[in-house]
């Protein structure tokens, strides 16, 4: 009988992702069960082991800026399929969480090829939002232990508000480019300010094939943060901090791309 290993992280698919890196396994060679979705102060449990009848092969150690493990963290599904409708059960507990916070808005759910999506929508769908988007990402996370709180497949969501994340997304994009240019003409690494897994993947992604620059995520938590180096660089160059003062001043930073300063 394979031996079941288990695995924590601080959501099912960066667990899955420690679990298959230490055994050496690809999705496809691997049965994975999920024992706990996370949630406030708890993390999320897997357990990972190999499928009888296929061979041990051995898998080359890579990188982050090779296997861009932030992008198949939040883009790969799982079982490999296209989710199903909850039923309409996400967009339910939504709205209900909505009419708690006293905001007047519409819920509106999409099935896409590889996660279901809700889009937040009205007058008031930006207090939805918060603070470079943390009240959104928690709204995500409460949902998503929502609708896969008593299932052994995992499907991904993703909560949208008056178009935050499309908006991000193209302000990430071009600091991403903007940033390999400063690093492929410094000879230097740029280290940005930390960032949560949504904007981590779009920035790997920008430059998934940018002749300048490549990217690779650092550090754990709320401090896991982005490097850019340049392709032709040393790994130690020195790093340089461009408008991010993170590593000199620790929590309190007081520059954030694309949104106004703040200080907290």
């Amino acid at each position: 009988m394979t031996t079941k290993h288990e695995f924590k992280g601080a959501t099912v698919e960066s667990a899955i992702d420690a679990g298959l890196k230490e055994l050496k396994l690809t999705r496809e060679d691997a049965e994975i069960e999920i024992l706990s979705n996370g949630g406030f102060l708890k993390k999320a449990m897997v357990a990972i082991c190999r499928k009888e009848g296929t061979a041990a092969a051995p898998v080359e150690e890579a990188t982050e800026e090779q296997t861009l493990s932030d992008i198949t963290e939040e883009t790969d599904d799982i079982s490999e399929r296209q989710p199903e409708s909850d039923n309409g059960e996400g967009k339910i507990f939504i709205e209900k969480v909505l009419e708690l916070m006293n905001i007047p808005c519409t819920v509106e759910e999409r099935i896409k090829k590889s996660e279901i999506a809700y889009y937040v929508k009205g007058e008031e769908a930006h207090r939805v939002i918060g603070y470079r988007g943390e009240t959104l990402d928690a709204l995500q996370h409460l949902v998503t232990c929502k609708i896969n709180r008593d299932e052994k497949k995992y499907d991904r969501i993703m909560v949208d508000a008056d178009f935050y994340r499309q908006k991000r997304e193209q302000t990430l994009i071009n600091l991403a480019r903007r940033l390999a240019k400063q690093a492929s003409s410094s000879n230097a690494a740029v280290e940005l300010e930390p960032m949560n897994s949504f904007e981590r993947r779009i920035i790997h992604a920008a430059l998934q094939d940018s002749t300048l620059a490549s990217s690779r995520s650092e550090g754990e938590g709320r401090d896991r943060h982005i490097i850019i180096a340049p392709k032709d660089g040393s790994p130690d160059s020195t790093l340089q901090y461009g408008s991010s003062d993170f590593k000199k001043t620790g929590p309190k930073r007081t520059k954030s791309y694309g949104y106004s300063r703040k200080r907290f």
